[in-house]
């Protein structure tokens, strides 16, 4: 282990998110597929981040890391302190992602999992991080066939993970709060959902529902199958209501042409409050005397005539002699119409004349 680690920084995200991170460092270690995720506010700070990687190895694994491979971003050449620890840095070629294409893929993976666990709950996007971390949490502790049927985290710590403590992400929860800051009569909990783990404590990470206030508790009530915020993602609209006077004129907002009248017009206490001020319906009647209709709009497209009389000559007053052989061979309808249309003629009054050859001659 950790002979061959990958390194290389996924963003930025789209927005910023919540205590604005913008970036996360993804290190994975080659031979156990392990993941170690580590959000920033800029890439900067991951020259310090991988500083501390490295000495914790050392401490809590009692291992050396001998290689880093990464790619040619500015925040990974510590030549110093790879000369200090004696670590090889592997560097990828130009616009040549596939040479650390490990922890690449890993990115996508983890990405994929983020989008699943955010859709269901119908989490809010500034929630993004921690969503992040709950997925290479759960990606650790996963088994693999790579690892034949082993997950990650037995492979780098020698024992099966614990699952006896998972719960579903953005589950119903209800987390009881502090006596020194609450009165007799506040209530005893608050509505939140879970978030994930927190590292370094026993405890769950929660959010409030209705401040989005970050908690970290382990006195927590859970609720399978209920998602918080199903119920504040559907946006109801407030309540309106609308106010008419009886004596107002609804002809000038009715359409000119609709089939019901003002007389059929429902008007009953049901749907009209009657805890109208006078002001109120004179102020009502004002506006609705001032609405007019707006006149139709002309469509600007420009008028052609069809493709079929391009095989006619139209609006001319002189024929050539080919003219007339093209008219002498169509039938006595077909020449009449033709002409109609060239001169514009009643085609009746056409069709009896084209009957005498000579007044057709001399057209």
């Amino acid at each position: 282990m950790f002979d061959l680690v990958h390194v290389d920084i996924w963003g930025p995200f789209s927005t910023d998110y919540i205590h604005r991170f913008r970036y996360f460092l993804t290190i994975l270690d080659d031979y156990s597929r392990h993941v170690w995720v580590v959000m920033m506010k800029s890439k900067s700070e991951a020259s310090i981040k991988v500083k501390s990687f490295v000495y914790m190895v050392e401490n809590q694994f009692e291992k050396k890391v001998k290689s880093i491979r990464s790619d040619n971003g500015p925040e990974f050449l510590l030549q110093e302190f790879y000369a200090e620890k004696g670590i090889l840095h592997q560097r990828s070629c130009v616009y040549t992602p596939q040479q650390n294409g490990r922890v690449e893929r890993r990115h996508h993976h983890i990405l994929n999992i983020s989008r699943a666990l955010m859709f269901q709950p119908k989490l809010p996007k500034k929630f993004l991080s921690y969503v992040v971390l709950h997925a290479v949490y759960l990606l650790n502790i996963i088994p693999t066939k790579i690892l034949q049927n082993k997950s990650s985290y037995e492979i780098l710590h020698g024992h099966a993970p614990d699952l006896s403590h998972l719960k579903v992400f953005g589950y119903l929860s209800y987390v009881s709060t502090l006596r020194v800051n609450r009165y007799k009569v506040d209530p005893r909990a608050k509505k939140c959902a879970f978030l994930g783990y927190k590292s370094g404590m026993k405890g769950y990470i929660l959010v409030d529902v209705h401040n989005s206030e970050i908690l970290v508790s382990r006195n927590v009530k859970f609720f399978d199958l209920e998602f918080p915020f199903h119920s504040l993602s559907m946006n109801p609209l407030p309540n309106t209501h609308i106010y008419i006077d009886s004596s107002c004129d609804l002809s000038a907002i009715l359409p000119a042409n609709t089939e019901a009248s003002i007389q059929d017009t429902p008007y009953t206490e049901d749907i009209f409050d009657n805890n109208v001020a006078p002001d109120d319906i004179e102020h009502l009647n004002n506006d609705v005397e001032d609405v007019q209709l707006l006149p139709l709009r002309k469509s600007q497209r420009v008028i052609k005539a069809p493709s079929h009389l391009q095989d006619y000559v139209c609006q001319s007053t002189a024929y050539t002699m080919t003219n007339y052989v093209c008219y002498s061979k169509l039938a006595p309808h077909h020449q009449a119409y033709a002409l109609s249309i060239s001169h514009n003629i009643e085609p009746t009054t056409l069709h009896q004349a084209s009957q005498d050859s000579r007044w057709l001659a001399a057209m």
